[in-house]
């Protein structure tokens, strides 16, 4: 049984745990024991790559040796992750305020996110900026690709933008993606092991502004 939490306690371990390319090596590894060549596959990185971060993950002690399968010749070393989450203190961060922070972690999100609706409409080159009022007659911007006139084959839908609420609209909308938010990780977790399951980018966000302002 893994622990429910572990705390960095070094720089290393922060360092590690700061890093997008080693968390994504780490992530496969809380839910289950697993060989180099397999954490591979579902990072989708190469195996040397793999390896070199595994090297670094359990020297830092953030990975452990579970256990070894058997094979011909050299048994394959299955690998752990040493707890369900992980918790770097604020101190062991390099950053000077929990605005960097926050803004760090929101970008390597928001990279992934425009990395993968830029392969998505690739092959469009009429795509425009579009500029333009929604149903509530404010002002927004979206990319507006021409040649892809109807949805993916997956979809990809998402809205980011400002709304005036009541306190008891914004207590519901915040019941509402809990609920939504349980009901997905509860999907997650049935559908990964079933073939055909594909990796998606999922962002929920709300946050009241403060003064509640008028933009």
């Amino acid at each position: 049984m893994l622990p429910d939490a572990f705390t960095a306690r070094t720089p290393e371990q922060a360092r590690l745990l700061l890093a997008e390319d080693t968390v994504n090596v780490l992530g496969p590894l809380v839910p289950q024991a697993l060989s180099a060549s397999e954490v591979a596959r579902r990072c989708g990185r190469p195996l040397k790559t793999t390896h070199h971060h595994l090297t670094r993950l359990l020297g830092a002690g953030l990975v452990v040796v579970a256990g070894e399968r058997p094979r011909d010749g050299r048994p394959i070393k299955l690998y752990r992750a040493v707890a369900r989450t992980f918790r770097v203190p604020f101190a062991l961060t390099p950053h000077a305020t929990v605005e960097d922070l926050l803004s760090r972690v929101g970008t390597l999100f928001v990279q992934e996110v425009t990395h993968e609706l830029a392969r998505l409409f690739a092959g469009d080159s009429g795509t425009e900026l579009l500029v333009a009022t929604d149903a509530l007659g404010q002002l927004g911007m979206s990319v507006a690709p021409q040649a892809l006139k109807t949805p993916p084959p997956h979809g990809a839908v998402g809205n980011m933008g400002r709304r005036t609420l009541t306190p008891q609209s914004q207590r519901e909308l915040e019941r509402r993606l809990r609920d939504l938010l349980a009901w997905v990780d509860e999907q997650a977790a049935a559908d990964q092991a079933v073939p055909g399951a594909q990796p998606c980018l999922l962002g929920l966000l709300f946050t009241p502004v403060q003064g509640g302002h008028e933009p």
